[in-house]
């Protein structure tokens, strides 16, 4: 199972990490974090990914380092690695399913 969502509504609208815009934030956390939250309690509680599955999420360096330009999306990453560990412990434990996230390297 694979989520690939991403969004940076601040950045779009052209707002500086120190003057965000909190409704733009909460919709970026919605869209490329807490989706993917609700995609794996979808799938847990329909026990729909096989014993032994996996689920992979992409993330980005940012959410361990600062990327000035990258704005709320570094937060947004760094939730998204916590869901994937946290989610990742109890489907590991019950149904022996992985967790995992992927970075890319920065490219320009």
């Amino acid at each position: 199972m694979l989520q690939f969502i991403s969004m940076k509504l601040n950045v779009r609208k052209g707002k500086s990490y120190t003057d965000l815009n909190y409704e733009f934030m909460q919709k970026t956390f919605d869209i490329s974090a807490i989706s993917f939250h609700k995609l794996m309690q979808s799938a847990y509680k329909l026990d729909a990914i096989q014993d032994g599955g996996s689920i992979l999420a992409l993330t980005y360096i940012a959410a361990q380092r600062i990327f000035p330009d990258y704005s709320e999306m570094a937060e947004s990453k760094a939730l998204l690695e916590s869901f994937a560990r946290s989610f990742g412990y109890h489907y590991g434990i019950s149904k022996k399913v992985r967790v995992n996230t992927i970075s890319q390297s920065p490219t320009w």
